[in-house]
This record gives structure tokens, C-alpha cells and sequence, in this order.
């Protein structure tokens, strides 16, 4: 996902950016909004396949390389993830965000 897509998640994350578009919300989201977010799928799984990867990385005790990944999802602040348990969307960028806080240096 991340090797063939990331190039286009990156584009659409500045395409948004450009335009001033404003950042879907976390949460409990009407459903008219959960089209739009759903609309951005490439942009939604890049993200989501960093902060997997950056999980992973730091399982694995890799965390030089974990970081990196944090900071690539951390960049993607548009891309939201459904939960289905909960019927909510996160941030990736921000949850990513919330991991780089709490890594050992």
C-alpha cells in the first residue's frame, strides 16, 4: 500500500491543503460527511498502513524506524479510519502523533 500508493495519498493531501478544504472531524460523523471521508479511501488507507506499520515497527523494538512512520502518518492530516466496533472515525496523523509523544528516545 505504502510503496505503491503514498505518492498519490501525498498529492490529495496537498490538493486539500491548497484548496483550505477543512479537515473532517473525529468521532461520530453525520453521515452526508462519512461519504466525503470515505471518498479520500487512498488517502485513508496510506495513512492508516503508516500508523500500522509504525505499531509494528515498535513491537518489534525498531524504533528509529517506527518513528519514521509516525512521521509519515502524522503528515496525512485529512485521512480518517472507520472503526466499525465503535461506529467512529480517528486520525491517523493524530494518533501518530500521540505515539511519537510517548516513544522512549
Amino acid at each position: 500500500m505504502i510503496s505503491e500508493f503514498s505518492g498519490s495519498a501525498v498529492i490529495e493531501q496537498e490538493k486539500l491543503e491548497q484548496a483550505q478544504t477543512a479537515a473532517p472531524p473525529t468521532g461520530t460523523i453525520p453521515t452526508e460527511r462519512q461519504e466525503e471521508v470515505f471518498a479520500r479511501g487512498l488517502l485513508n488507507d496510506v495513512a492508516a498502513s503508516y500508523f500500522v506499520k509504525g505499531r509494528a515497527l515498535e513491537h518489534l523494538g525498531r524504533l528509529s524506524e517506527a518513528r519514521q512512520a509516525y512521521r509519515e502518518a502524522s503528515k496525512l492530516t485529512y485521512a480518517r479510519t472507520f472503526d466499525p466496533r465503535e461506529n467512529t472515525f480517528w486520525s491517523p496523523a493524530e494518533a501518530a502523533l500521540g505515539r511519537l509523544r510517548t516513544l522512549p528516545p
